[in-house]
């Protein structure tokens, strides 16, 4: 069954999320400030600072985490505010820093929950191929069947990599942290463009 009045993501959009006069208070404190910046399609933007200083105020603020104060954040298009969260998550995927599961599923369970956006559009069909297709990539074929509890910390954060990398999004939030260091950025570029590239490939079918 189809799913109603969604709104599937078209050609990419230039910029792919924009902050105009971004203002963010944590309480009391200003954390971020009339801040404006724009991510456009195909760049790594890294957020440098010491600790305290707002980085993660700010990449929540764009992946649609954190609520703005004053100003406006823009995703493909539209304030970020206007997408249902799972045309939100067609939109963007998120790395976050700790990887938590309660339940034991296993590793391929675990990246096919990333596909849970797609479910009921002509998309879900490649369901099986790009949950494989990352596993490949982050090299976890061979934990397929593991449960993620059993797994190290290194295989957790190539596994979530893989999760977020199915999810096809035009833009992946990645924690400074929890970058895989077996993945050089050259090879996480050409897997995220990649994804990008299959997006604009099949715009015209959905």
């Amino acid at each position: 069954m189809r799913r109603r009045h969604l709104r599937l993501p078209g050609p990419i959009a230039d910029p792919l999320v924009e902050a105009i006069g971004l203002w963010v208070h944590r309480g009391r404190r200003t954390v971020l400030r009339d801040l404006s910046v724009a991510v456009r399609p195909g760049e790594f933007i890294a957020v440098v600072g010491p600790n305290g200083a707002g980085k993660s105020t700010l990449v929540g603020a764009l992946a649609g985490d954190l609520s703005a104060s004053a100003g406006h954040v823009q995703l493909d298009g539209k304030p970020i505010g206007a997408w249902r969260p799972v045309e939100l998550a067609m939109r963007r995927a998120v790395l976050p820093q700790d990887q938590q599961v309660a339940f034991p599923f296993t590793v391929s369970e675990i990246v096919s929950m990333g596909r849970t956006p797609w479910a009921g559009t002509a998309r879900h069909e490649q369901d099986t191929s790009r949950v494989l297709d990352a596993l490949v990539a982050m090299d976890a074929l061979e934990l397929a069947d593991r449960r993620f509890p059993t797994l190290s910390g290194g295989e957790r954060a190539r596994v979530a990599m893989a999760r977020a990398l199915v999810q096809d999004a035009a833009k992946i939030r990645l924690h400074r942290r929890r970058i895989p260091a077996v993945v050089e950025a050259d090879r996480l570029r050409s897997m995220v463009r990649a994804g990008a590239e299959r997006r604009s490939a099949r715009t015209g079918s959905n």
